[in-house]
């Protein structure tokens, strides 16, 4: 009888040892397989040794892969992508939307690709802002005191209000150029190697940029008048534009920072 005993609690204290441990594991999900690095085509390791994914074969790793779906950071360079994590790469990554495409490395500065505007006023007619120097003639030369455009739109604001080109354009993510910053635009080259960066983008309201008429700059000349440049020829010259006008030849064309 007293072994029928010792038996029977032998088997229990088995089965209380052995529950506990099946309870003690955690069954959690399994990483994917982009998570084990196994986040490749066939095509992109062609050549190579590959390894696949054991949960989906089609999902491959090899040490150097190559192809068009691959996107790297680069350095950015006049006419390159800008996407909105301020950097430029070698073709669209994905995830990241453009925002502009580069027009100066220097000042590290990007036309925006949001579209140009002929409707929007420059605002404030009557205003001249204390805060911004003003250009003493039409020649972007005499607009020396005032040449960061991102600068002279938060003032521009802080004076006139949201309803203006600036404010516009700062609600775009982007700021109203100076006149010294477009007259940078004015190289034929820059503008051949921006258009070319414009046209590969997919967005519908991008436009490429012109040889005709006149672009806004975020520089006064009085409290009645700004300063715009002309978008063709090479001359330093602008042309007064009234602060209340609009038409289909006077664009706001808005600039992003990197």
């Amino acid at each position: 009888m007293m072994k029928k005993y010792l038996l029977l609690a032998s088997v229990v204290l088995a089965g209380t040892v052995v529950g506990g441990a099946y309870a003690a594991i955690d069954c959690s999900t399994p990483p994917s397989c982009g998570e084990m690095g196994y986040s490749y085509s066939e095509d992109q390791c062609s050549g190579q040794k590959i390894l696949r994914c054991p949960f989906d074969e089609t999902q491959v790793f090899c040490s150097e892969p190559s192809g068009s779906s691959l996107s790297e950071e680069i350095p950015c360079e006049i006419g390159s992508v800008l996407y909105d994590d301020k950097k430029c790469y070698t073709s669209a990554p994905s995830g990241k939307n453009p925002i502009g495409v580069v027009f100066n490395t220097d000042k590290r500065l990007a036309i925006s690709v949001t579209a140009s505007k002929t409707s929007v006023q420059w605002g404030g007619y009557g205003t001249d802002i204390s805060d911004l120097p003003n250009c003493t003639s039409t020649s972007v030369g005499t607009c020396s005191a005032a040449t960061d455009g991102e600068d002279n739109t938060n003032k521009i604001v802080a004076a006139i209000g949201s309803d203006s080109a600036a404010g516009w354009c700062k609600s775009t993510g982007g700021f109203l150029p100076s006149a010294n910053e477009l007259f940078l635009l004015k190289s034929s080259s820059i503008k051949e190697k921006v258009n070319a960066g414009l046209s590969t983008l997919p967005n519908a309201n991008t436009i490429l940029l012109g040889d005709s008429g006149y672009y806004l700059s975020s520089n006064e000349i009085s409290s009645t008048s700004v300063l715009s440049i002309q978008a063709r020829g090479a001359s330093a010259s602008g042309v007064a534009a009234r602060k209340n006008q609009t038409g289909s030849a006077l664009y706001v064309r808005c600039a992003v920072s990197y």
